[in-house]
């Protein structure tokens, strides 16, 4: 049984699309500043973050962006959110990429299929239906261990040319948004915004070679970028933006913190008339 197979596999994803096709752009907004002020310092935290428009010091509405790279909504909103950063010099926003409906990040997939070419498909199967939500290199590499796979030859087998054409070829349903977040974190801090622009922009699914095709369309190499996607670094970043969003209760994606001198006021979806509103009360 292949991992897109697997009972489980497609579960988070369809919970994910049944939770965001009830909830229409803008129907949910919500004033919940006391709640939030303790959470303001977290939000905008500059090292698990990246953020465009005008300066925290001069934004009078700053936006946090709880985003999937893959989520059609979010794809949908950030024309939105493009054209309010054009035309306003007063607001700031605070990209954090949280995906939250690939079922398994190409790092399982990959794994499997490095496992079956050691003769130990069966042992990975069973250590995948462990594996964690956001999978790191060594989590996997523990699960297998766990099940009497050598964790030098997996992973020696994971950096194999065929292994990692075998594995998008066989999983191309895999949306890796997992992974398409951590290459725009993993991006140098000046080529983030250009990264994550060509990411949104992709043609879905977006599976190892589509993400290699846009790391590189976007004038980076997908070599050099794919040493760093996987490091304790970047897992601490989407770890801490998943624990963080977890503490507020995001369940979808795009989900907004608006934060202003006056309020904090939480927005899941698009609203713009809420979003000039706040601005008119701040200029009064």
């Amino acid at each position: 049984m292949t991992i897109s197979k697997l009972p489980f596999a497609k579960l988070p994803f369809i919970l994910s699309w049944l939770l965001l096709a009830s909830v229409p752009w803008g129907a949910y907004a919500e004033s919940r500043s006391s709640e939030l002020s303790g959470f303001v310092p977290r939000l905008l935290d500059d090292n698990t973050a990246f953020s465009a428009g005008a300066s925290v010091a001069d934004a009078r509405l700053i936006l946090v962006e709880f985003s999937d790279p893959t989520c059609p909504y979010c794809r949908a909103v950030k024309a939105h959110v493009d054209e309010l950063l054009s035309d306003r010099r007063d607001v700031r926003l605070v990209f954090r990429e949280n995906p939250l409906i690939s079922a398994m990040s190409s790092l399982a997939a990959i794994a499997l299929v490095a496992g079956e070419k050691l003769g130990k498909g069966a042992a990975m199967r069973s250590a995948l239906l462990n594996v964690p939500r956001r999978p790191s290199m060594s989590a996997v590499l523990d699960l297998a261990a766990e099940v009497g796979v050598d964790r030098a030859e997996l992973e020696r087998m994971m950096a194999d040319e065929a292994v990692l054409a075998e594995a998008s070829r066989r999983f191309p349903q895999h949306t890796f948004s997992s992974d398409a977040a951590r290459a725009i974190y993993a991006a140098a801090p000046e080529r983030q915004r250009v990264l994550r622009d060509a990411v949104y922009a992709a043609k879905l699914p977006l599976n190892r070679a589509a993400l290699e095709r846009v790391v590189r369309d976007a004038g980076l190499e997908y070599g050099t970028l794919s040493e760093a996607m996987f490091s304790a670094g970047i897992d601490r970043i989407l770890e801490y933006n998943y624990q963080l969003a977890h503490d507020l209760g995001v369940t979808g994606t795009p989900y907004f913190v608006l934060i202003s001198r006056n309020t904090t006021v939480v927005m899941r979806g698009w609203d713009k008339g809420l979003i000039d509103t706040l601005l008119e009360d701040l200029s009064d």
